[in-house]
């Protein structure tokens, strides 16, 4: 669902094997989704002035896990970090979907989530659930700012 700034919301797509994080590239036009029980993820082309979505695709299938994709972070150059639920394990791909990066956690493999923090931006913060653990590990491209951080 998008909120449009009169107020109005717009269904952007429907029936997704358990939606769960969801960020925006950084042109703000692509919104990428973990489609938790598919172990995908996926990519939605919103077309400007609200006139809907354009042609869904997959940008992501993953293998293993006993969950599936979770949290997901998107860095300034374009990389999105994905956390797998139960495999103790964050991925950052390039744009084209190239895996650049495989994080293991240290504390246990209920990792959920991730976001960019510290005053550079370059630390990414993965939550890990089993043990209420925050991770860090720094990063050479410091994660795209969100709205809240305007």
């Amino acid at each position: 669902m998008r909120v449009r700034a009169t107020g109005e919301i717009d269904v952007l797509f429907e029936g997704l094997e358990g939606p769960n994080g969801l960020v925006l590239n950084r042109q703000e036009n692509i919104l990428y989704v973990s489609v938790t029980r598919a172990n995908r993820v996926i990519s939605i082309p919103l077309l400007p002035d609200y006139q809907g979505v354009g042609k869904c695709g997959i940008y992501i299938q993953l293998s293993g896990s006993p969950n599936g994709p979770d949290g997901l972070a998107m860095d300034e150059a374009g990389n999105l970090t994905v956390v797998i639920a139960g495999f103790g394990t964050a991925w950052v791909f390039t744009p084209l979907g190239e895996p650049m990066y495989r994080i293991k956690s240290c504390a246990g493999m209920s990792t959920t989530d991730a976001a960019y923090g510290d005053a550079d931006g370059k630390t990414l913060l993965i939550t890990e659930a089993e043990h209420g653990a925050i991770l860090k590990v720094r990063l050479p491209v410091a994660g795209k700012r969100m709205f809240s951080q305007l």
